[in-house]
């Protein structure tokens, strides 16, 4: 939410000039009297279901929510649409690691290795609607996920986009502020 608000209000997402974060407070206090709820996953049932009408989620919950709504009455327009925030928004992507002292690393490679064949990282694809860098899995990917620019983004979309950034402990500390304000009501 605080990194979004910060590029709406013009500023770096993940600025280390305190300051600047008074601007984000001031306009996420401007929207605060019209959210209902904070949930990081709750929300998927509720828009498909049309109790929530607009939501601040990741895309692929947004995409879920969207194949649900489709999926429970197919001749319905589909209403429920994932958008990229014109100001940007953060980028996000999944890794997987094995612990150096992993107890059976040669099993953690295989199911590595499983996941990355093409069909299997296109099945992911299709199934949580969040894109994969595994170019050969490409062909395997349904064609209407393939063509969802909140899935595989445009190169302009991409440019508005800030990966994640480690800020010193001060900042932290007002970033922490600032929501737990905003989510307080305060």
């Amino acid at each position: 939410v605080l990194p979004v608000a910060m590029l709406y209000a013009g500023k770096p997402a993940y600025s280390r000039a305190v300051a600047d974060y008074s601007a984000a407070e001031k306009l996420l206090k401007s929207v605060r009297p019209y959210v209902t709820r904070f949930s990081s996953s709750g929300y998927i049932n509720d828009l498909a279901s049309g109790q929530l009408c607009v939501v601040m989620g990741y895309s692929g919950d947004i995409n879920i929510a969207r194949a649900r709504a489709l999926e429970a009455n197919p001749k319905a327009p589909a209403a429920i649409q994932a958008l990229v925030p014109k100001g940007g928004a953060t980028l996000f992507f999944d890794s997987m690691a094995i612990p150096k002292d992993a107890p059976h690393p040669g099993n953690a490679h295989r199911f590595i290795n499983y996941i990355l064949r093409p069909e299997v990282h296109a099945a992911l694809t299709n199934k949580v609607f969040y894109a994969n860098p595994n170019a050969a899995s490409l062909k395997f990917v349904n064609k209407d996920v393939a063509a969802n620019p909140t899935i595989f983004l445009s190169d302009a979309d991409q440019q508005r986009m800030t990966p994640p950034d480690a800020v010193p402990q001060d900042i932290r500390r007002v970033q922490t502020r600032v929501f737990t304000s905003f989510k307080a009501g305060r």
